[in-house]
């Protein structure tokens, strides 16, 4: 099977194709990325059957996206299990309530049958997703290892940008109002706190490492229809500190894992019923074309023969709701395609 990337940064109209038609790489750890170039793929967890791929093309291609792309798939309704993830809920909020996480992340699946879809039916998803997600990291890559997937996340892991490197913390999720974004003086104390533990963890992670980032104030950003608070962080790299040593503290974040990282890794591996994958991990450019840009796999389907598998998440805390963190979950997994509006078809067009 020939390997392919698409990826869009946020904010621009230039996409970039990459293509290997030989066999793709795999890393040990991400430790092992110092010194190498191509789109890095990462897993939650990285195993077996879910490793650490390195596409180091043997093509690469610049383009533009198509003004107005759109795609359409035929109408279907989401499969989804309630009473499952009742049951992970449950086993969660015992794990916060003995004291053995401040937080844990738990996510769940969706099916939604399509029909095959060709490679050039493919690159239309891909540029329709921009279309629809402008301030996204949009891509859609394909190995043998990692299967399909299209990803159009807000959260980034890891960037070099105007000589320094950049990561943030992103976490706390409500519904937009009127489509404008949550004042933040209007975010709960469950929002605010699970905001706080991520950006914690990152100060932390960072100086383990002798880094002291510049921080921004937590501010409200709006991605399409829900508002999540974050704060950023800039920093430099000490002189022979490589970015896989980065990697490896910042992944996986409270934002897709849980405080302390172990233990809800831990919980995470016994309770969810489906396995992760490749969501919650990251993917991006790695020393490709002068820049590396690491975004966190969130707001994805993988893309299989007949079906789209969505992978949506929320933190919890003791103090969660079990409905409430369904209906979050919910409105995370109609993000990718929010904006399918035809009643008997799916169509994906602008954002606001």
């Amino acid at each position: 099977m020939p390997s392919f990337a698409y990826y869009r940064l946020p904010g621009k109209r230039s996409y970039v194709r990459l293509f290997r038609e030989g066999a793709v790489g795999t890393l040990p750890s991400v430790e092992e990325a110092d010194g190498r170039a191509g789109f890095l793929i990462a897993p939650f967890t990285p195993n077996e059957t879910t490793p650490i791929v390195l596409l180091e093309p043997e093509e690469v291609r610049e383009g533009v996206v198509p003004e107005g792309a759109t795609f359409s798939l035929p109408a279907a309704q989401r499969s989804e299990n309630r009473e499952t993830y009742g049951q992970a809920f449950r086993a969660m909020q015992q794990v916060l309530r003995t004291g053995q996480c401040d937080k844990v992340v738990l996510a769940r699946t969706a099916t939604m049958p399509i029909p095959p879809l060709s490679n050039e039916a493919l690159e239309r998803f891909f540029f329709a997703a921009c279309a629809a997600h402008p301030h996204a990291f949009v891509s859609l890559f394909q190995t043998p290892q990692t299967g399909c997937w299209l990803v159009a996340t807000p959260e980034r892991l890891l960037t070099h940008e105007n000589g320094a490197w950049q990561t943030m913390a992103l976490a706390g999720t409500m519904a937009c109002a009127d489509g404008a974004c949550v004042p933040i003086n209007a975010w709960s104390e469950k929002n605010r706190r699970e905001q706080r533990l991520v950006a914690q963890y990152v100060r932390d992670q960072l100086s383990q490492l002798t880094i002291e980032p510049e921080e921004s104030e937590t501010y409200v950003r709006k991605v399409g229809a829900i508002c999540h608070l974050e704060t950023d962080f800039r920093f430099l790299l000490p002189e022979g500190l490589g970015v896989g040593a980065v990697l490896s503290r910042l992944h996986p974040t409270p934002a897709v894992c849980g405080v302390p990282t172990e233990s809800a890794r831990r919980a995470i591996l016994a309770c969810e019923p489906e396995p992760r994958r490749y969501y919650a991990g990251f993917c991006g450019p790695l020393n490709l074309l002068h820049e590396t840009r690491l975004y966190v796999n969130l707001r994805c389907l993988e893309v299989m023969p007949s079906l789209l598998r969505f992978h949506a998440g929320g933190g919890l805390l003791p103090e969660s709701n079990e409905e409430d963190e369904w209906l979050e979950t919910q409105r995370k997994m109609a993000a990718p395609l929010e904006h399918l509006t035809a009643p008997s078809s799916a169509t994906l067009s602008g954002e606001e």
